[in-house]
């Protein structure tokens, strides 16, 4: 290890350089492809599926929108839609709370608008082609991610073909494609953040102050969004990486007076920042923790099905027409979470320095996997659901992702391995993986998929075997790393549409004719309500303002006591992560709230000519049947989503 004293500037300038500038083809390939999906305003959203208007198929789109992405095309991607078309900051109807912290979206504070900085480029929609813009933030983490992820690896351990390898797999993890590259979103930030404070602290070393404090502040800002968006898998995929670099630091001394610095330029920027988000979004967040769901949610670790934890390799059958279930495509993914097992393997086997810090920085990655794979497969008992921060984890988004901090745990590892390999090593560790995905495939088959062929899974699961065979028999693991992500892309490459533009949901004649009445009505203060989520999302995508629509934090009691004043359904409507249908009942009727066939629906049935009405703010009713209410005047109609729908104006103001 070198001493203080050996640490020349140019050794660390090299030390700094090297990892970023091997990777320098893909890195350059990676913002090619980027600037590629921008420019043509492509991306893997849903959007076109249920919304196009008569035909079967949007020439815009190629592939099959998903209709179990709901929650990207019914709610988030209309909420960014919104944005782009009015440049404001509104992001929730009356009913609801902020959603700033949920979707990322700044609702016009300081705070936000630093830390949600992609968000806040989406009110350019007004200036700028909106699909780009939409395409540029879509991408946006994946980006980061290919950048930032290969280089970190490199830093604790990998070599670099590994580290190519890792990051190829988890980008084309299966729970990333079913679930819209959530999980990216989630962790791709703080592995820049925390490249970005290693590579500070080199800089540091090297005797440079201004450039290594601005790095440690934009890791900051990068830091402060992980207690957003989806907290479940900030932590599954955050904290792995935070603990990891964070041993990487302070394990070392050389480095240990430039980490304090970075730690606390990093944690004020961060602790300010979050700080400044809270108080932003003190009502949405007091109102989402006071809710009957999530509220203050917490589990314990408890036994999941294999096929839904070790199933990656036989997730391409979710591509097909296999019927599922007890389940859906987007539950039933994971990432590859055999890498954990392999890792675990070959960990007895590798080369280890007892106070090298990369050592420790592998064991914490190595911790983090086996906490997630225990979380996840065994029933812990009540008691676990009092660990703090790890009880905000279901054991199902737990099982969803544990392949990911997984992977990055196998690349150090693997790469440490291959300095020594031993070839019944090897083959043991393949005929144990090949073994458990072998199990996974028809613990799936059983459980979820009872149409899946025997020999796909059994096909699948040789692949696995012949896959860990290539990585760890063969030293020059660069010739193995392109045939490898081939055939991980073939599991997810039907997954999602690629989506060309915004489809009708922008540019049908319906759209257009929607924009020119949002804008009107947003200037008159004017309240539309619609009786479909389809219809909803329309509006909302086009800047029409609307009563009905999502509940993405919690309610908005003021509201809500105008239909109940009394609480009587509170247990209905105090929810967020919800949907909020209204029913227009005939004249004379009183309003009615009602949970849906999920939880997640909330019906409200009111007469569209009463009172309540009329103090809700509702002006405009767009319904899929033809009323008769004596106030209502009809003023069009228009077809969406395989359904014609009927506008009406409220007369009696």
């Amino acid at each position: 290890m070198l001493t203080v004293r050996q640490v020349t500037p140019q050794r660390v300038i090299r030390a700094f350089r090297s990892p970023n500038h091997r990777f320098l083809p893909l890195q350059l390939f990676a913002i090619a492809l980027y600037l590629v999906m921008v420019v043509s305003g492509s991306t893997t959203s849903s959007l076109s599926g249920p919304n196009e208007r008569v035909s079967a198929q949007l020439s815009s789109t190629i592939g099959t929108p998903r209709g179990v992405r709901s929650d990207e095309w019914l709610v988030q991607t209309p909420y960014e839609l919104w944005t782009l078309s009015t440049g404001s900051v509104k992001s929730a109807t009356p009913m609801s709370q902020q959603l700033g912290l949920i979707y990322q979206i700044p609702a016009g504070g300081i705070a936000e608008n630093v830390v949600f900085f992609d968000g806040a480029a989406l009110k350019l929609g007004p200036e700028l082609p909106d699909a780009m813009l939409f395409a540029a933030r879509w991408w946006l983490p994946v980006l980061i991610l290919l950048l930032a992820l290969p280089s970190w690896l490199v830093r604790i351990g990998s070599r670099r073909s590994v580290a190519v390898l890792a990051t190829g797999l988890i980008a084309l993890s299966p729970s990333v494609a079913w679930w819209s590259m959530m999980p990216i979103r989630c962790g791709a930030y703080t592995v820049a953040g925390c490249l970005l404070v290693m590579s500070g602290i080199d800089r540091w070393l090297a005797g440079k102050r201004v450039i290594p404090l601005l790095m440690f502040a934009v890791a900051g800002v990068l830091f402060a969004r992980l207690p957003t968006y989806y907290v479940p898998w900030s932590i599954t995929i955050g904290l792995p990486v935070l603990t990891a670099t964070a041993l990487w630091i302070f394990l070392d001394p050389a480095r240990r007076r430039a980490g304090l610095a970075a730690v606390a330029t990093s944690g004020v920027v961060s602790g300010v920042l979050f700080g400044g988000l809270v108080v932003e979004n003190a009502d949405a967040l007091r109102a989402e923790l006071n809710t009957v769901y999530p509220g203050t949610r917490t589990s314990g670790g408890h036994s999941r099905p294999w096929g839904a934890v070790f199933g990656a390799p036989i997730d391409w059958a979710l591509q097909n027409k296999h019927p599922l279930s007890q389940s859906n495509q987007s539950e039933l993914s994971s990432a590859y979470s055999v890498a954990g097992v392999l890792a675990l393997v070959l960990a007895p086997f590798v080369r280890r320095g007892r106070r090298d810090p990369q050592t420790w920085a592998i064991a914490a990655l190595g911790a983090w996997t086996v906490l997630w794979l225990v979380w996840c497969l065994v029933d812990l008992g009540s008691w676990s659901a009092h660990l703090p921060v790890i009880n905000r984890v279901l054991p199902e988004r737990a099982a969803q992702t544990v392949g990911i901090s997984a992977t990055m745990f196998l690349a150090p590892v693997l790469s440490r391995y291959l300095d020594a390999p031993r070839r019944p090593v090897a083959i043991g560790a393949a005929l144990l993986c090949g073994a458990i995905s072998l199990i996974a495939g028809f613990n799936a088959r059983s459980r979820f998929f009872h149409t899946l062929p025997v020999s796909g899974i059994v096909v699948s699961s040789l692949i696995v075997v012949a896959a860990i065979l290539a990585v760890t028999l063969v030293r020059r693991t660069g010739w193995t790393v392109l045939p490898i992500l081939v055939l991980v892309a073939t599991v997810v490459w039907q997954a999602n549409p690629l989506q060309i533009g915004l489809g009708d949901l922008k540019n049908s004649t319906t759209a257009k004719d929607l924009a020119v009445a949002g804008a009107r009505d947003r200037k008159a203060d004017v309240w539309w309500a619609t009786d479909t989520m389809f219809t909803d999302a329309l509006l909302l995508s086009n800047g029409v303002p609307s009563i009905s629509g999502h509940q993405v934090t919690g309610p908005n009691d003021d509201q809500w006591h105008i239909l109940d004043p009394t609480d009587q359904y509170k247990q209905v409507w105090n929810r967020g992560a919800s949907y909020i249908v209204f029913h227009w009942l005939p004249q004379g009727s009183a309003p009615t709230i009602k949970q849906g066939s999920t939880k997640d629906v909330i019906h409200v049935g009111v007469d569209p000519c009463s009172a309540v009405v009329r103090l809700l703010g509702i002006q405009r009713v767009v319904s899929q049947f033809r009323l008769h209410n004596s106030c209502l005047r009809p003023t069009g109609q228009f077809v969406w989503a395989r359904r014609r729908f009927f506008e009406f104006q409220r007369t009696d103001g």
